[in-house]
């Protein structure tokens, strides 16, 4: 079952007003298919976690970033996801480092 557009945007929508209340700028979120974690991800990519973890870069005034590694699944993701920068890379950590909010970066 995929999540329709309106309600991811609606999400989206909701989550942005609870960060400038709370005065962030970007939020980091953590899936991990080993865990309980696996719908962190979803909720914001309809993007069910098979396996390791993905990170969702979630900023204020810019389109999320979808962070997996290397692999089918990742390929997967950039097809299905509702994120449309999904990005497939060897180190996960280091792209977040580096500025995962920009493909130039």
């Amino acid at each position: 079952m995929h999540i329709s557009k309106r309600l991811i945007e609606q999400r989206y929508t909701s989550l942005r007003n609870a960060m400038k209340e709370a005065g962030y700028n970007a939020l980091i979120v953590v899936g991990n298919s080993e865990g309980n974690e696996r719908g962190y991800v979803r909720y914001l990519s309809d993007w069910r976690l098979f396996g390791g973890t993905a990170y969702i870069v979630f900023a204020l005034k810019e389109d999320p970033v979808l962070i997996m590694g290397l692999g089918a699944q990742a390929e997967w993701a950039k097809e299905l996801s509702a994120i449309s920068d999904t990005r497939a890379v060897l180190n996960k950590n280091r792209e977040l480092i580096n500025g995962g909010l920009s493909q130039d970066s």
